[in-house]
């Protein structure tokens, strides 16, 4: 009889998730969400420049910080970046979809993500993702009402002897 010794350590791993995948979500309250790879872009940055591509309906994101803008730009041409409470960043984008050129209706469309793509040149490292001009919104799954807990209040209990023969 043949024998294998087989260690943990000569298996593969296991990879949970889409680790390495960048995606530009839109979602339907007008924010824009990235994935976490996408989001590593904006380490260390606290605003982006938006350019929108309209042959293509582009849109890229170049982050950057008020310190240090490049030449000719200003502070209110860039968008703040927010990081929520799991590190994920953002960027509110409520007015921007209502731009004339852009022109896309994310309360109708709802929620949907896009894959992006980070090009590197020597101005810096860019993302970009294609939005299309309209979404057919994702079917939302009715949930059942959560369960009413009702807290019950216990009686109160005497620690103390002297307590217990005040009580009798």
């Amino acid at each position: 009889m043949a024998m294998l010794n087989i260690s943990r350590a000569t298996l593969p791993v296991t990879v949970r998730g889409n680790k390495g995948t960048i995606s530009v979500a839109v979602r339907e309250n007008g924010q824009i969400g990235f994935s976490t790879s996408a989001g590593e872009l904006f380490k260390g940055f606290t605003h982006a420049l938006i350019d929108w591509d309209t042959d293509n309906r582009s849109m890229i994101f170049k982050p950057v910080n008020l310190d240090k803008l490049p030449k000719g730009v200003t502070a209110e041409a860039t968008f703040i970046v927010g990081q929520s409470k799991d590190e994920s960043r953002y960027i509110s984008a409520a007015g921007l979809f209502k731009h004339d050129a852009i022109a896309y209706d994310y309360k109708t469309c709802g929620t949907h993500s896009f894959p992006g793509h980070i090009d590197t040149d020597k101005s810096g490292s860019k993302l970009s993702f294609t939005l299309p001009t309209a979404m057919v919104p994702k079917p939302k799954v009715a949930r059942k009402p959560k369960a009413d807990k009702t807290a019950t209040i216990a009686a109160p209990v005497a620690t103390d002897s002297d307590d217990l023969e005040d009580a009798a």
